[in-house]
């Protein structure tokens, strides 16, 4: 993280707009990982919170399907359900 600076700084920001009280931090000496300890109930929102920040953006595509079958239609599910 040395040579990429922010990244720790969003990663700690992504849990604090989050609400995830954060219990213990540790860092590798190779600095490719933060180690954080929280409560279990907030680890599946903590993930979420950190994915988001980092995997995630949102991208306008277009798209078009013409007479959707099964697949079509799962595939418009899908993203339907993500909005």
């Amino acid at each position: 993280m040395a040579s990429t600076p922010g990244v720790s700084a969003t990663f700690f920001n992504a849990l604090a707009k989050a609400n995830i009280n954060i219990r213990a931090i540790a860092q590798g000496c190779s600095e490719y990982n933060i180690t954080v300890v929280l409560k279990r109930e907030d680890c599946i929102r903590a993930l979420r919170a950190v994915h988001s920040k980092f995997y995630l953006s949102r991208t306008t595509i277009a798209m078009g399907i013409i007479g959707p079958g099964l697949i079509g239609a799962a595939l418009l599910d899908q993203l339907r359900d993500q909005v």
